[in-house]
């Protein structure tokens, strides 16, 4: 594979790895860090393309109404999948929500910038170009399962990745990665990923309170544990590491697989 587009694919992850550790070492605010990451992986990703006499529309950047209304219903999307997995753990006795004391509108939209920035970062770098050429060269299959491992990799220094939590975030972030590497494969565009990505997040962090990936999160609620095993409520990482999340996430996994139309040629 490391000849064409393994030896690019392989470069891509070279030049952001080393863009991604120079950011760490920037005497800049966090607040300033967070959306470097994003802006580094999008000249990497442009340098590329143009090695190819591409541009960034080329792997789904392309501005204008569409994208913002794809973004918007990936949003939604997101946070339909969290919120019905918080209310079957609600159903079933697991779980209990009281607003975070002094939470006001802030609490709701604050989160959104660093959750965008994240969605952006994460899916520029895992289904934007190497993604898209590994799809090209070997398969919508084959680079579903292995953006999966990798995506899965990625997150596993991530804080309460141990014992059952582990087990069930590394299967719930494995099919998020094949969602999302889905909805690029049926819309040929990284708004719908994008916006799923940050909706997922909000809702989980800025909406409910939970951790998300295991970062602790101050949301508009805070969620009470009652007596639920923790594969059901996914205890201190968040609702990534619970059961109720996979179910919900395989449900729109199998609407973007069945139901809608592709990119041509890729369906």
């Amino acid at each position: 594979m490391l000849t064409g587009d393994g030896t690019k694919i392989v470069g891509f992850f070279v030049f952001c790895t080393i863009a991604i550790v120079l950011v760490d070492f920037l005497p800049f605010q966090k607040s300033i860090t967070i959306w470097l990451r994003p802006l580094f992986v999008l000249a990497v990703s442009w340098f590329c393309l143009r090695a190819e006499n591409q541009g960034l529309s080329d792997i789904g950047i392309r501005i204008g109404a569409k994208f913002f209304r794809d973004l918007l219903l990936g949003a939604l999307l997101g946070m339909a999948i969290i919120l019905a997995a918080a209310f079957a753990i609600v159903l079933f006795g697991g779980l209990a929500f009281e607003r975070a004391a002094g939470a006001g509108l802030g609490a709701l939209f604050f989160p959104l910038v660093p959750f965008l920035a994240v969605g952006i970062f994460e899916e520029l770098l895992f289904r934007g170009y190497a993604f898209q050429r590994t799809v090209a060269r070997l398969g919508r299959t084959f680079a579903l399962l292995l953006f999966a491992l990798l995506f899965v990799a990625a997150h596993l220094g991530n804080p309460g990745m141990e014992g059952p939590a582990m087990v069930w975030a590394c299967i719930n972030i494995g099919i998020a990665s094949v969602l999302l590497g889905l909805a690029w494969i049926r819309t040929n565009s990284l708004a719908l990923p994008i916006g799923i990505h940050v909706g997922w997040n909000w809702a989980q962090g800025g909406l409910l309170g939970f951790g998300v990936s295991g970062a602790k999160s101050a949301g508009f609620f805070e969620p009470v544990y009652l007596e639920a095993p923790q594969w059901m409520t996914g205890g201190d990482f968040g609702l990534e590491a619970a059961l109720p999340t996979a179910v919900a996430a395989l449900v729109v996994c199998a609407l973007l697989a069945a139901r809608w139309p592709g990119k041509k040629g890729t369906c």
